[in-house]
């Protein structure tokens, strides 16, 4: 068994892919991870902290890797990676991974629940999975999230000063104290 001691970035794996070059590589809601020659190496994101969730781990035709995440997906050639995202996205993307290479594809609109008008891209997703901050992809132009003075790419990393929950409710209205 490998844990993060031994070079996984993130537990619990997610998603494991066997690649034609002979090459292991795993999703974890931190990131990627290849196995090859024996040793664990860190794929992507290459550095930080920030939430790359990956649901799924493919190789294309070519040998390109590409992986499902909770940003877009992502295409790793031989030469460079990119990932394919929304709009709405674009801008928090680009705050928390400047050099990455962006390429928009059209998506439906998400609506804005009630509440503080914000969407996150959760890479915890709860307490199993340790503590990462949630980083702000979206904010509904003029909601409360927006007029307290949060920004694309913030990370939050505790709510009412308690960590993370797996999810967050309330009546429209309902204070919260974001850190």
């Amino acid at each position: 068994m490998y844990t993060p001691d031994d070079g996984i970035y993130g537990a619990p794996v997610r998603t494991i892919l066997g690649a034609s070059d002979g090459a292991v590589y795993v999703g974890s809601a931190h990131g990627i991870s290849r196995f090859q020659e024996g040793i664990w190496t860190r794929v992507f994101p290459v550095g930080g902290n920030i939430p790359w969730p990956i649901y799924t781990l493919k190789e294309g035709n070519d040998g390109s890797l590409w992986a499902a995440t909770g940003w877009g997906a992502l295409h790793f050639t031989q030469t460079e990676i990119t990932l394919y995202t929304s709009k709405d996205l674009v801008a928090a993307v680009g705050v928390i991974a400047p050099d990455l290479k962006i390429t928009t594809v059209p998506v439906p609109n998400r609506p804005w629940a009630e509440g503080l008008g914000i969407a996150v891209i959760q890479g915890s997703e709860g307490r199993d999975f340790g503590v990462l901050p949630w980083a702000i992809c979206g904010l509904a132009s003029g909601g409360p999230g927006e007029s307290a003075g949060l920004k694309l790419g913030d990370q939050i990393v505790r709510i009412n000063g308690e960590v993370l929950p797996g999810e967050m409710d309330g009546a429209a209205g309902t204070s919260v104290r974001i850190f």
